[in-house]
């Protein structure tokens, strides 16, 4: 039996996919995903994307507010639908660009404004707003475009917050990258290389959990100050909020 999609609440900014911009007290079908086959589903803060299978092949799909890219191809005025003089939106599911794969996802999951998909071959995308570099960068409004990720690794999972991003490999290790405020990416400050890695003693040692320098704005991938899964098994669960973070291993 085919799964059906439904959405409910706020609505202003299409994100309920149904070709308008009301809320709906209700669950309605999201009838554009009727018979794709749906498989996975995330929400962003106005925006919502769906994993499907269509055809022999799997992509992902998104509708909602589009100002940075987040449903995934660049819209001109006058495309979509407007809702508001600096925002346009998208009332109705449409494929993401550079999402098409041949088998499905591992993970798929939104922050504010982008969305993260991780695909079967281990390999990390993103579209929408750019949180993966330590300083501000365009935003990805083109589709979604594939992220480093540990050349000794390969990821397993990933998880966003409102505005940071936690990730699991296949060796039990923990990475985040994005925003740092609060200190919620885990690592120990400041100038931090992509895809850096801590030695287990100082992570054991939680090294720096007391630091008071204030943490970057932003941080790129980084290995997170938690203990490595034991026997390095990759069962690590993974939770985020909007601003502290959550990891059992």
């Amino acid at each position: 039996t085919t799964r059906q999609v439904f959405t409910f609440g706020r609505g202003s900014e299409g994100e309920m996919g149904n070709g308008d911009t009301y809320a709906s007290r209700r669950p309605i079908m999201v009838e554009a995903l009727d018979g794709l086959e749906p498989y996975n589903i995330a929400c962003g803060n106005y925006f919502s994307v769906a994993a499907v299978r269509v055809g022999e092949g799997y992509s992902v799909y998104a509708w909602g507010d589009n100002r940075r890219g987040a449903v995934g191809f660049r819209l001109e005025e006058g495309e979509g639908s407007a809702a508001g003089a600096d925002s346009i939106s998208v009332s109705r599911p449409r494929s993401v660009v550079g999402t098409e794969t041949d088998d499905p996802l591992l993970a798929l999951s939104c922050s504010n404004d982008s969305c993260l998909m991780l695909a079967a071959d281990h390999r990390l995308y993103i579209w929408g707003e750019s949180l993966e570099t330590a300083s501000k960068a365009d935003d990805h409004r083109d589709g979604a475009v594939e992220l480093p990720t540990p050349a000794e690794s390969s990821l397993v999972d990933v998880v966003c917050g409102e505005m940071h991003v936690v990730c699991a490999d296949v060796q039990g290790k923990v990475w985040s990258f994005g925003h740092a405020d609060f200190g919620k990416l885990g690592r120990e400050g400041p100038g931090q290389s992509a895809w850096s890695d801590l030695s287990a003693s100082a992570a054991e040692q939680g090294k720096g959990a007391g630091l008071r320098v204030p943490p970057p704005t932003r941080a790129a991938i980084g290995r997170v100050l938690v203990p490595q899964a034991p026997d390095g098994r990759s069962a690590v669960l993974l939770a985020v909020g909007s601003n502290h973070t959550m990891v059992c291993v």
